[in-house]
């Protein structure tokens, strides 16, 4: 079998089927486990165990306490998440780097997504903007470090980004998209950047991008559309 194709094709549609898996990759990121670990460690809800008393080694009960361990099944999402980043890496390299500009704007800001994710949830992640090399230790980075690339990325890709709202850019980044979850960022700016959570104070606290978090959200909400 002789193709006619030396290289993947450029179009909209090839270029559509290469980003389809990390659009379907985000349907299993926000699923049961993100939810038990965002909702049982706040106010939200409680649960100690199952009916019948099955505690389940404390998986449930380990969140609302705080004492999460390494074996608990509430923290088994983060491999989910950085499998969606590696498909994205994989994407954007393929159809050419950041350097593709609006080809590949769509992957940059679901690889920055997925990266708020386990940076909220985490603190102090890798930042994986590239496929690593095999054995290639990949380090923690600061989550000051990390809010600081998720903000250059999301400027980077808003300008590229379609602002269309409609069956065909359902489930996928939009203008719009990348903007609200840019303000969900300079929103807890001062958290993220915090030299430590520990030693942050909500009543002293300074936010030095609350003005750009409002001109963004009044962006979205002027644009109409919502």
């Amino acid at each position: 079998l002789v193709s006619q194709y030396t290289e993947y094709p450029t179009n909209d549609i090839a270029i559509e089927a290469k980003m389809a898996d990390i659009y379907y990759h985000f349907s299993g990121t926000l699923g049961r486990r993100y939810m038990e670990a965002m909702a049982l460690s706040s106010d939200e809800w409680t649960a100690a165990s199952y009916g019948g008393g099955w505690y389940d080694g404390g998986a449930y009960a380990h969140p609302a306490l705080h004492n999460y361990t390494f074996e608990d099944a509430t923290l088994d999402w983060f491999g989910t998440i950085t499998e969606g980043i590696s498909k994205a890496n994989k994407v954007i390299m393929e159809l050419g780097g950041n350097d593709a500009g609006a080809t590949v704007a769509s992957a940059r800001a679901i690889r920055a997504f997925f990266h708020w994710i386990i940076m909220d949830g985490w603190g102090d992640v890798p930042i994986l903007d590239r496929i690593p090399e095999d054995g290639e230790a990949v380090e923690r980075k600061s989550r000051a470090e990390v809010a600081r690339w998720l903000e250059s990325e999301l400027l980077a890709v808003i300008p590229q980004l379609t602002t269309e709202v409609n069956a065909n850019t359902y489930g996928k980044p939009t203008k719009w998209m990348a903007e609200a979850l840019l303000a969900k960022i300079y929103i807890n700016w001062p958290v993220y950047t915090a030299a430590s959570v520990e030693s942050y104070d909500a009543a002293s606290a300074k936010n030095e991008k609350l003005d750009d978090c409002i001109n963004l959200c009044n962006d979205i909400i002027n644009s109409g559309k919502f």
